[in-house]
C-alpha cells in the first residue's frame, strides 16, 4: 500500500478495511433478520423513502466503502456472487443515500450495470436470495435506455410472479416502479428530474416525476 492509499484510507474514517470482507454491506443492507410484512414496510420505508437516521449510519459506516467502489478497489468481490451483488449495492444503491441532490448519486449506475449484466450471463445471480435479486437487477430501473427499461419490467414482472405471499406486496410495488421509469423514460428519452442536477437542459415539466 503507497502512502497515498493510506492517506485516502485514514481520511475515509473506515479504519483498517480489509477490502475481502463484503458480508457487513450485505447485512446492513437486508438487517438480517425475520422478514414479516412490518420489518419490510420499514425496509422498504429506509430503502426507497426518507429515513435520515439509516442515512446518517449508512454514511458512518460505509462512506469509504463507497468510495473505494467508485475507484475499482473492490472489483475483485465481484468474483462471488454475493460480492458482486454487495459492490451493486455500494455503486448504485447506496451512493443515493450518500449525494442525494448531486450528480455522484448516478456516479456507479453504469458499472453497477455491468456488474447486473455480467451475473445474468454467468447465471451466478441465482445463487442470491429472491429479496437480494430485487437489488441485484436494481441497476436496470436506473439506466435511461428504453431497451433496458423494457427487461427491467419483464423482469420484475417476474420476480413478482414467483414471490412468496411474505414478499409479493413488496416484490408488486417495485414491479410498479419499474413500469413507472419505463413509461417515463419512453415519454421524455431520460428521467427529467435528474436534469437540473446534472445540469441538462429541461425540455419538458417535470412536476410529479420522481422516479430515482
Amino acid at each position: 500500500m503507497t502512502p497515498f492509499t493510506v492517506w485516502l484510507a485514514r481520511d475515509w474514517n473506515d479504519g483498517d478495511m480489509d477490502t475481502t470482507d463484503f458480508e457487513p454491506v450485505l447485512a446492513f443492507w437486508f438487517a438480517d433478520r425475520t422478514l414479516d410484512a412490518l420489518t419490510l414496510d420499514s425496509r422498504m420505508q429506509a430503502w426507497f423513502g426518507n429515513s435520515p437516521a439509516f442515512d446518517a449510519e449508512l454514511g458512518e459506516r460505509f462512506a469509504g466503502r463507497v468510495k473505494q467502489a467508485f475507484a475499482g478497489e473492490l472489483d475483485h468481490w465481484a468474483a462471488d456472487p454475493r460480492g458482486r451483488l454487495a459492490l451493486i449495492l455500494l455503486l448504485g444503491q447506496f451512493p443515493r443515500h450518500l449525494h442525494k441532490h448531486s450528480k455522484l448519486a448516478f456516479r456507479g449506475d453504469s458499472r453497477a450495470l455491468r456488474l447486473c449484466q455480467q451475473g445474468v450471463a454467468d447465471g451466478s445471480y441465482r445463487q442470491l436470495s429472491p429479496l437480494q435479486q430485487l437489488f441485484f437487477f436494481m441497476p436496470l430501473q436506473r439506466i435511461e435506455s428504453l431497451k433496458i427499461q423494457a427487461m427491467s419490467v419483464r423482469i420484475y414482472a417476474a420476480l413478482a410472479k414467483r414471490s412468496s405471499a411474505t414478499l409479493r406486496d413488496t416484490f408488486e410495488t417495485v414491479a410498479q416502479f419499474a413500469e413507472l421509469r419505463h413509461d417515463i423514460v419512453a415519454q421524455f428519452g431520460r428521467f427529467p428530474h435528474r436534469d437540473a442536477v446534472l445540469g441538462r437542459v429541461v425540455a419538458e415539466p417535470e412536476d410529479a416525476l420522481t422516479a430515482s
